[in-house]
This record gives C-alpha cells, sequence and structure tokens, in this order.
C-alpha cells in the first residue's frame, strides 16, 4: 500500500484575539499617563527658559517658578511607578532644568577681581505698605543696621512725617523723596550728600535717582524701584515699560545700586536682561536668593520680589531680611564695599 507523498501546509496565522488587544492598550496606558502628567511642567520649563513670559498671565504665573520647581517631583515619582524609561528620563531632565533654574539663587559668588577696597556702604530697601508701616520700627531699624542709604517705596505724605517725628532725618539728613498717594510714592533717605537726578518720565510709581557722594569711592548713582505688579494687561505693559527704562549697568561710569520692590524675580526675563547689563543682585550673591521678601500675610509662602542691584565692581558682604509690622514686605539690607576712588 503505496505511503502519501503529499506535503504539509504551514498552519493559518492566528487571528489577533480582542482580549490581545486590550492588554496590548492596558500596556500603553501607564506609558500615556506618565507622558500626560510631564506636560504641564514640560510647558513651565519652555516658558521660563524661553522667556515667553511677556504678558499677562505669564507675567505674573511666572513668578510661581519656585513653587513648580518643588511639585516637579510629582511626575517623576509617577513616572518611576509606571517602569517606562522614557518618561523616567523625561522627568529627571526636567527635574535638572528647574534645579539649573533655582540652585545658583542658593550658592554664593565669588567676590568680585580685583577685590574692591574703598568705602562700606549699608543700603536698606523696605514697601512701606501702602504708608502702613510702623515709623518707630523703620527708623530704629536704620540705627541699628547703620544703614548709609534707604530706599523706600509706598511713601505717603503721612508715612514721610512720621518717618521724620521719629527722627530719620537726624540719622539721614540727606533726600530725595517724592511722597504720593496710595503706592505711588518714593524716595531715597542718605547718610551721604544726594544731588537728584531726573529719571525718564512718565512713570508712576515715582522713581527717585540720585547721585550719592561717598568719600574715597567713585561716582555712585542709587535708584528707587517701584513698579506696579503686572496683575492686569494694561500694568503688565507699564510694569515692562518701567523696567526697561531703568539704566543699565555702566562699568566705565558710575557705581550703580537699584533698590526696591521691583515686583520681579529672576524668572521674569525683564528682570534677567537688566541683569544681564552688567549687574548683581546682592541676595543671590551670598547664597540668599531665594529667601521670599513679600508675603499676603504671615505663614503663607512669598515671593522674592525686594532687590537690591549693583554693579559688578561692587563686593557683597552679607544681606539680611527684617520684618516690619505694617507692611506685607520685609526691609532687605545688603552690606556693600564699593571700589576705591
Amino acid at each position: 500500500m503505496g505511503r502519501s507523498t503529499g506535503t504539509t501546509s504551514p498552519p493559518a496565522q492566528a487571528e489577533a484575539s480582542p482580549e490581545g488587544g486590550a492588554a496590548r492598550r492596558r500596556w500603553r496606558l501607564p506609558s500615556v499617563l506618565a507622558w500626560l502628567l510631564l506636560t504641564p511642567w514640560a510647558l513651565w520649563a519652555l516658558l521660563r527658559g524661553f522667556g515667553l513670559d511677556g504678558g499677562f498671565p505669564l507675567a505674573a504665573a511666572v513668578t510661581l517658578t519656585p513653587y513648580t520647581a518643588v511639585t516637579v517631583v510629582l511626575p517623576l515619582v509617577a513616572a518611576l511607578l509606571t517602569r517606562r524609561w522614557r518618561p523616567v528620563a523625561a522627568a529627571v531632565a526636567l527635574t535638572a532644568v528647574f534645579a539649573a533654574f533655582l540652585v545658583p539663587r542658593a550658592l554664593a559668588d565669588a567676590p568680585p577681581d580685583p577685590v574692591p577696597a574703598g568705602p562700606r556702604l549699608r543700603v536698606l530697601t523696605l514697601n512701606l505698605g501702602l504708608g502702613g508701616a510702623d515709623a518707630h520700627t523703620v527708623v530704629e531699624l536704620v540705627r541699628t543696621t547703620g544703614t548709609d542709604l534707604l530706599s523706600l517705596q509706598e511713601l505717603t505724605p503721612d508715612a514721610a512725617a512720621a518717618l521724620t517725628a521719629e527722627g530719620l532725618d537726624e540719622l539721614l539728613p540727606h533726600a530725595v523723596a517724592d511722597p504720593g498717594p496710595g503706592g505711588t510714592g518714593g524716595g531715597l533717605y542718605s547718610r551721604h550728600p544726594l544731588t537728584e537726578r531726573p529719571g525718564p518720565a512718565g512713570h508712576l510709581p515715582a522713581m527717585p535717582w540720585a547721585d550719592v557722594e561717598v568719600a574715597g569711592a567713585p561716582a555712585v548713582e542709587a535708584v528707587s524701584v517701584h513698579p506696579f505688579p503686572p496683575t492686569g494687561t494694561p500694568r503688565t505693559r507699564n510694569w515692562t515699560a518701567y523696567l526697561e527704562d531703568l539704566p543699565p549697568a555702566d562699568p566705565d561710569g558710575a557705581v550703580r545700586i537699584l533698590a526696591g520692590d521691583f515686583n520681579a524675580t529672576h524668572d521674569h526675563s525683564v528682570f534677567r536682561e537688566l541683569l544681564d547689563s552688567g549687574y548683581t543682585d546682592a541676595a543671590d550673591a551670598v547664597g540668599n536668593g531665594l529667601a521670599p521678601t513679600w508675603s499676603p500675610r504671615d505663614g503663607v509662602p512669598g515671593l522674592t520680589l525686594d532687590h537690591v542691584l549693583v554693579d559688578t565692581r561692587v563686593r557683597i558682604t552679607r544681606t539680611s531680611l527684617h520684618r516690619v509690622p505694617g507692611s506685607d514686605h520685609r526691609a532687605l539690607l545688603a552690606e556693600l564695599v564699593l571700589p576705591a576712588a
């Protein structure tokens, strides 16, 4: 009886089952969720990194970058839980980006080279909180810290009179002040002679600007800074114009000091452009650049809105913050060493 020589045909390819497709979808779901969770932090990093904060509400929102940086751990943990290496790598990279934004503010800078050997100058700046800051505390702070130059914002006529009654004029007899209602006024008070300089026209609040005659130092200029915050479209335009009109640092000219409530942080591109002209942020230079100077009320996390900027020829030896009753800002003291004349 003959044996069959026919070949056996290969088995037909199994059709994909509905259960298999559902399993693959379940497998992909954690990755999709991990990428979606990363998206808000990635967009924030792009906003901050590329300076896309020029209008409202982004100019206001970017001030929250330090708090956004703290929460970047959430998508990182979520990515780790999915065990998908690409979302994990992206989350680690985002964490590094936010660290690059913030960590330099907590690290002290090297002193200028050459190290300045001129006179010391203690600069104190304070937003008076619509004139409501306790005048006695302010004057005692000037006295105990040995302040040489005081920059005040939101200086009302009543606040100016109260400070005089408490003896400010005896400690700092020279002044270029422009008190005004609400938050529009400002002033500079000095132990050293002041000569008023005309500032850019058309800005409100005031921008008091003066030459400061410090014996043993080259020419010094000081500006009391206080744009209104970028809390709406018109105010954001005015805030930007005010900051853009501040004088840039001039390494071949006068030593410039800008002190006040900038309503801006290092996360604002317009503020970084001002720094890039040749200024150093005093608190940032000594590793205190993340300390909040403003809070809506005690116990609530705040923002670093007040600054003392000096050009790179100046050495900053220390900074400190001081509470003043009646103001939602802390007074910022910066101790400087000027170059010798």
